[in-house]
């Protein structure tokens, strides 16, 4: 995760329009950009099997893992994320030989970026000017695949929030 605060060189006494006046400097004076960037590495997903273990474990069972499953990065889709031919049920009454975390679901990056106005009022008094943007480039980033053997399994039926943006007035004292 990065974050960053910037306070943007424009108007009275910055970098670019340090000679403005009146409402030019009031409109151009006092901005700030903020951001939050985060990246991360797909979830250690384990892949199951709804058939019984027989052996009183209600969490469920593995399924047999027959080949590797993982498919190279340019062939995973949301529709097929990895190969399901690699993955049967066990028979009845045996625990599957899957494990844990033998596969890598999607990754995920982000940026929340917002811009500030601060207009001084007075001493000690603040009005603030905010727009934020929620994932601002709005990436597609994938939900896990569905990992139990059967209906939709090795498909991806979802994904985090699309950009979202909103503005606000806040008054600091």
């Amino acid at each position: 995760m990065i974050s960053f605060l910037y306070d943007l060189p424009f108007g009275p006494g910055k970098m670019i329009g340090g000679n403005l006046h009146g409402v030019a400097a009031l409109l151009t004076g006092g901005w700030q950009m903020n951001g939050i960037t985060s990246f991360r590495s797909g979830d250690a997903l384990s892949v199951y099997s709804n058939v019984s273990n027989d052996r009183g474990n209600r969490a469920g069972n593995f399924a047999n893992r027959l080949s590797d499953g993982n498919l190279p990065a340019d062939q995973r889709t949301a529709a097929r994320w990895f190969d399901t031919s690699a993955f049967a049920d066990p028979q009845f009454s045996v625990y599957g030989n899957a494990g844990e975390g033998i596969l890598r679901g999607p990754g995920a990056a982000n940026l929340d970026l917002s811009f500030f106005k601060n207009i001084r009022i007075r001493e000690g008094k603040t009005l603030q000017f905010r727009w934020e943007m929620f994932n601002a480039f709005n990436n597609v980033n994938l939900s896990d695949p569905n990992t139990t053997v059967g209906w939709n399994f090795g498909v991806i039926v979802g994904a985090a929030t699309a950009r979202e943006m909103q503005v606000g007035l806040k008054f600091v004292f």
